[in-house]
């Protein structure tokens, strides 16, 4: 197995609370090359370049049906008749993933409505920086959900092992 470097990413709005670690895989196992906070857009960047694969936690992107609605509403042509029905809400909140991840039993946030909107909003920037033209991970940078995947593996993080086992 040749070795692959990943850099997996836990963005925040501002880069004081941006997380970053840059992991070197063999069949010897996984070595942390880097464990850092306070990861500016260049220092990403700068770490993506030496990444086979990115990670990236933050939505790559917004609903369709919110895209289309806010177009709308800024020519003055709100695309929806007047009423305000849960499953319109629920379509202008979340892309299909979270719609998904709700039929879960999860409680994902929104990308247009939620303090996620932020992150998402400077995900798209570095994205356009790596040159990402395909949201499926096709260019080996991926949108991830940690906690969620933590759970649907039925993994609980450490911390709140800790917790559990005070109570």
């Amino acid at each position: 197995m040749t070795p692959l470097i990943s850099l997996g990413v836990d963005l925040a709005s501002q880069p004081r609370n941006t997380g970053a670690a840059l992991v070197e895989w063999s069949e010897e196992g996984a070595e942390l090359h880097l464990l850092k906070a306070g990861m500016t857009d260049a220092a990403l960047l700068e770490l993506a370049a030496q990444a086979q694969v990115v990670a990236i936690d933050a939505p790559f992107g917004w609903p369709s049906a919110f895209l289309e609605a806010v177009q709308g509403a800024f020519a003055f042509a709100w695309p929806h008749p007047p009423g305000w029905p849960n499953t319109l809400r629920d379509e202008l909140m979340y892309r299909h993933t979270e719609r998904h991840m709700k039929a879960q039993g999860l409680q994902p946030l929104s990308a247009s409505s939620d303090k996620i909107a932020l992150p998402t909003m400077r995900c798209a920037g570095l994205l356009q920086a790596l040159g990402v033209t395909d949201r499926s991970g096709a260019q080996g940078v991926f949108e991830v959900y940690p906690q969620a995947s933590l759970r649907r593996w039925d993994l609980v993080p450490a911390r709140k092992r800790r917790v559990a086992q005070r109570s």
